[in-house]
């Protein structure tokens, strides 16, 4: 979630695709993992082994056009993002019902 909400990635599904194939390190480290858990103040960044390939080249060219939610950050000159905040139920732009999902799981 958080590569496509930088606008590294044109889907969520692509994001997922992206990271499983190592484009992305998180702190430093390569990640495969698409539902590492990331907390605040984690830097993202694309992979330098993979940044001529079209996915990662295209995504940083496009990214100065992409409006970022106020909880992330994005450093086009150095290609790192970073979490500033973890995001609040307000951030969320999906229309959620918490109360089926709740009444789901406590049959």
């Amino acid at each position: 979630n958080v590569i496509f909400r930088m606008g590294l990635a044109p889907s969520r599904s692509a994001a997922r695709q992206l990271v499983t194939h190592n484009h992305f390190t998180v702190n430093g480290k390569k990640v495969d993992i698409p539902s590492y858990i990331l907390g605040q103040g984690d830097t993202i960044a694309p992979n330098p082994n993979k940044l001529k390939k079209a996915p990662v080249k295209n995504a940083l060219e496009n990214i100065k056009e992409k409006t970022l939610p106020d909880w992330l950050a994005f450093d086009v000159d150095s290609k790192q993002g970073v979490v500033q905040a973890l995001p609040t139920r307000e951030h969320i732009t999906m229309p959620i019902e918490e109360q089926l999902i709740v009444e789901l799981y406590s049959r």
